[in-house]
């Protein structure tokens, strides 16, 4: 279809790009929508050539009242899209004297803002006595910028809702000078943003946190490895030369280095599966002595070059519903963090309490201890700390990540309890019948 615009020249219908051509505008305010109307592209152009259009001389907004047949089309297709879709389209006036109002909302502003259009229509207040304070200097800052260089606007601020909510918000609009005066006009759009902005906010703490934890591997990959190598030339060289002294303590280190090494690269395997969510979970009944004792037949070496006293006062007639190889690793890390910071002759015990639908497992140790602000941040992964036990043990504090997901997996918790100096006691509480 066609039809001919005000100046003369053939245009196609509203919807090619010439639209404004066949509008009743006078030139020069034909020549500021233009100049607006190319930064804007595809749906957003549209809508804002059809809100100047229908907005023009602020008043004339309705659609009977339209005399053009085209400019009334476009109008009711304006306002069919407006009010369906998730934006607020609106109209702003800003005064010489700071003095403001709103000449058009779209009905998103109801879901969005949580204000009706009449509230926005009659007080602009309604809408800027709910920007966040602490945004507000920035936004006015922005207004008066972007009307003094009649520059684009687009800003990102916080707004609270009357439910209370905090929404992120991004506002755009090209400022115009209208015919009367210095007051400008704004024609834009409010899009809530606020999935994206805890989005951007979810993926920075994941990356500062994977940061530091690749900071923490590095160091705890290389120094273990740097001690083996260390070892495995003294030992060649004294082999080499025939100098069997010393050899079965540089022989220990070695077995010992590598043990942790091990463990540490087991943790750390087990972690990254976690992460990716490939973990096999298997659940079953099992006895949780049976459990328990065969872990600390692993670690029976460890206890014995310390001469660690061990107690025991489990329920030998009590079987939990667990995925067995997930809780081996959780009371194997456990039992290891138990026996690296408890000194020579010192004592550990392990007990279990049963509840009505839970058990206990208690690990608890007269080591070395732990402060209050270790204590608080031993289950977070961005504040891992890696701490040297009674006789130099290496660790990640990776361990305790791990057993903290592997017990959720399970439905369970796991607490901690410490005072320097007198040692720890880490409980285990894990439901005792089928979780679904």
């Amino acid at each position: 279809m066609e039809c001919n615009g005000i100046s003369g020249e053939v245009v196609p219908d509203c919807h090619g790009r010439s639209f404004l051509a066949m509008t009743p505008l006078p030139r020069e305010f034909q020549r500021v929508v233009n100049s607006t109307v190319f930064k804007l592209t595809g749906l957003f152009q549209l809508f804002f050539v059809s809100l100047v259009v229908i907005t023009f001389n602020m008043t004339k907004v309705n659609i009977g009242e339209a005399e053009n047949p085209y400019l009334k089309k476009c109008a009711e297709q304006f306002h069919r899209i407006s009010d369906h879709v998730p934006i607020v389209l609106y109209d702003y006036i800003l005064h010489p004297d700071g003095s403001s109002e709103f000449q058009y909302v779209s009905s998103s502003c109801e879901e969005i803002l949580e204000l009706t259009k009449e509230e926005m229509l009659n007080d602009s207040m309604s809408f800027w006595s709910r920007v966040h304070q602490d945004d507000i200097e920035m936004l006015q800052s922005e207004d008066e910028r972007t009307t003094r260089e009649n520059s684009f606007f687009k800003s990102e601020f916080r707004y609270i809702t009357k439910s209370g909510k905090t929404k992120w918000l991004q506002a755009a609009s090209n400022p115009s000078k209208l015919l009367y005066g210095n007051t400008s006009l704004f024609s834009g759009y409010c899009l809530d943003i606020t999935e994206k902005k805890n989005l951007e906010s979810h993926l920075k703490n994941e990356l500062e946190t994977k940061d530091k934890f690749l900071s923490i591997l590095s160091h705890d990959i290389r120094t273990p490895l740097g001690s083996l190598m260390v070892f495995a030339e003294l030992l060649y060289e004294k082999l080499d030369n025939q100098n069997y002294t010393d050899l079965l303590e540089y022989a220990s280190i070695v077995k010992n280095t590598s043990e942790q090494t091990f463990h540490f690269f087991d943790n750390l395997l087990a972690w990254g599966r976690s992460q990716k969510g490939i973990n096999d979970f298997n659940p079953d009944f099992y006895s949780i002595d049976s459990i328990i004792r065969d872990v600390m037949g692993l670690l029976n070496a460890a206890v014995l070059q310390k001469n660690i006293q061990l107690e025991f006062d489990i329920d030998k007639n009590i079987e939990v519903y667990v995925d067995k190889a997930m809780i081996k690793t959780v009371l194997r890390n456990l039992l290891s963090n138990a026996i690296k910071f408890t000194a020579d002759h010192g004592k550990i015990s392990v007990s279990t309490k049963v509840a009505t639908q839970t058990i206990e497992i208690s690990i608890k140790d007269n080591g070395r201890g732990m402060r209050k602000d270790r204590l608080d941040n031993l289950l977070k992964l961005d504040k891992i700390v890696s701490e040297k036990g009674t006789k130099g043990e290496k660790g990640s504090g990776l361990g305790l990540i791990l057993c903290n997901e592997f017990v959720q997996k399970h439905s369970g918790t796991i607490k901690a309890e410490s005072e320097p100096g007198k040692g720890s006691t880490f409980t285990i509480e894990l439901p005792l019948k089928h979780v679904n």
